[in-house]
């Protein structure tokens, strides 16, 4: 299992939008499976009014897929750092394949996302897997393309 520390040491994000609370298992260079516990509390339900529906609480695709990636972060990072790979890189999301969802998560449900890593090469990599809560498949993933590109001469804002 890894320590909160050991995550944030793997993952740039930082809070609100680190969304990787615990690394369960870890499979070294192959697989990965780490969770991530919704809370009433979190910024994405800061605007929903006190007498919103219970549906009104499904918590936003956009931010189980970045918990998702987040999660398969720590595996390609980790495997990245252990094999000394450059550290001036930064990991991009690039693209998903036949990403599906089947359910929900609501305040209080714990997701479990189960990667796998299919292809890593110097600039890129390709997990697959999928998620649950309780139990129930949440959802799944054909293929998540990683990139990685030198820090410096990444742009961040309106710099042209």
């Amino acid at each position: 299992m890894f320590s909160h520390s050991q995550i944030k040491a793997l993952l740039p994000h930082r809070h609100p939008m680190l969304l990787v609370d615990r690394i369960t298992d870890l499979q070294k260079w192959t697989e990965v499976t780490g969770t991530k516990t919704v809370s009433g509390t979190e910024a994405c339900y800061a605007e929903v009014a006190d007498n919103a529906d219970a549906r009104d609480y499904a918590y936003p695709c956009s931010l189980i897929l970045e918990s998702f990636g987040q999660v398969g972060g720590v595996l390609v990072n980790l495997k990245r750092t252990e094999s000394k790979r450059p550290e001036d890189t930064i990991m991009l999301a690039s693209g998903v394949t036949a990403f599906h969802f089947f359910g929900e998560v609501y305040p209080g449900d714990t997701m479990e996302h189960r990667l796998v890593l299919t292809k890593d090469l110097d600039d890129f990599a390709v997990l697959s897997g999928e998620m649950r809560v309780n139990g129930r498949k949440l959802a799944e993933a054909e293929a998540m393309i990683v990139a990685y590109r030198e820090a410096g001469v990444i742009r961040f804002g309106s710099h042209v």
